[in-house]
């Protein structure tokens, strides 16, 4: 039973700290931290993301935590670089002969590998710079609605934390 007990009082003592921690932590940093690994998690740069994430967060002093924990989170809507790569083809005035459907691609990349990449590297780079522009909008949107909710619910947090002892 005093395994038990010390077991609790371990948790307790832990989740006083990270409460103490996140009411310490700027408001601004943290929007800043959630809106940027977004926008970085959904790259269509598969595979790079997390170098991104993280040599972003350590050039602008952000929270890793929070930003690697958002960078796992929105990975799954990396699915929406075939809608980039499509605005970016239209944007740039590609017009390739070849189909862009899911269900093509992998056939033709094993048959033709680099007709393939010639081919798909122009649209694949319009839809990194389509994407850029679409991200930078939408982080900018992202990271004042995170800001004011995170100074609104500030004054609500350290009530709730006042009467915790450390």
């Amino acid at each position: 039973m005093k395994l038990f007990g010390r077991l609790a009082d371990f948790y307790k003592q832990r989740i006083k700290q990270l409460i103490l921690y996140c009411k310490n932590l700027d408001n601004q940093k943290t929007a800043f931290a959630i809106a940027a690994s977004f926008c970085i998690g959904i790259t269509p740069l598969f595979g790079f993301t997390l170098i991104l994430v993280t040599t972003f967060g350590l050039i602008f002093r952000l929270n890793q935590v929070i930003m690697q924990s958002v960078h796992i989170m929105v990975t799954p809507l990396q699915v929406i670089l075939y809608p980039f790569m499509q605005v970016g083809k239209f944007a740039f005035g590609i017009k390739e002969g070849l189909p862009i459907t899911s269900s093509e691609l992998p056939g033709y990349f094993r048959n033709h590998t680099a007709d393939f990449l010639q081919n798909y590297l122009g649209i694949f780079l319009a839809g990194t710079v389509s994407w850029a522009i679409v991200s930078i909008v939408a982080g900018c949107l992202l990271f004042k609605i995170i800001l004011f909710y995170l100074n609104k619910g500030s004054d609500v947090a350290i009530e709730d934390t006042a009467g915790l002892k450390v």
